[in-house]
């Protein structure tokens, strides 16, 4: 099913020259069992961008979603919550320092259940957007990342020129 999704994507972003059976084909299974004449219609239809979306979108189907989709949200990884974002007091009194941007904004390790890990990231780029997509996806977005997202976008508006109604980030806001 995720095949299909992933080639009705790739349809979506202009991918031609191979029919539906070999694109599919080529996800799923990859190259090696792909009929000749089908992997010949995808070297010679297919252009080299959407080639590599190809490849990238069977990695994807084929070994980061499934190891991405077996991880258990806020319990092996999950967004950091308001309490672990704000400064926190150590043991000898002092103050920790401030979660940096990477871990504010992306998904993290959890060791437990909602115990995120003390300072570890996920090493694997691809993983850690697929984790952090899930996140958002099931915590939804925070307060703090709403309010900036709304900051943003007044500043946005004030460095457009033109009647409000009419300047592109009131469009987008309008569109909420």
């Amino acid at each position: 099913r995720l095949g299909q999704w992933m080639l009705l994507w790739l349809r979506a972003q202009g991918l031609k020259g191979a029919d539906d059976e070999a694109a599919l084909g080529y996800l799923l299974e990859g190259p090696a069992a792909l009929a000749e004449g089908q992997r010949q219609q995808l070297r010679q239809g297919v252009d080299d961008v959407h080639m590599q979306m190809l490849n990238l979108s069977r990695d994807w189907l084929n070994h980061l979603m499934p190891h991405v989709l077996a991880r258990v949200n806020r319990v092996q990884y999950g967004l950091l919550g308001p309490d672990h974002l704000q400064r926190q007091r150590t043991e000898d009194g002092g103050l920790d320092p401030p979660a940096p941007r990477s871990r504010r904004l992306l998904a993290v390790p959890f060791v437990g259940k909602d115990v995120p890990s003390a300072a570890s990231e996920f090493s694997h780029p691809d993983v850690l957007i697929g984790l952090t997509v899930l996140a958002y996806r099931y915590e939804g977005l925070r307060e703090s990342d709403l309010l900036q997202v709304v900051r943003n976008l007044q500043e946005r508006l004030q460095g457009e020129q033109g009647p409000y109604h009419k300047r592109a980030a009131a469009k987008v806001y309008v569109g909420w």
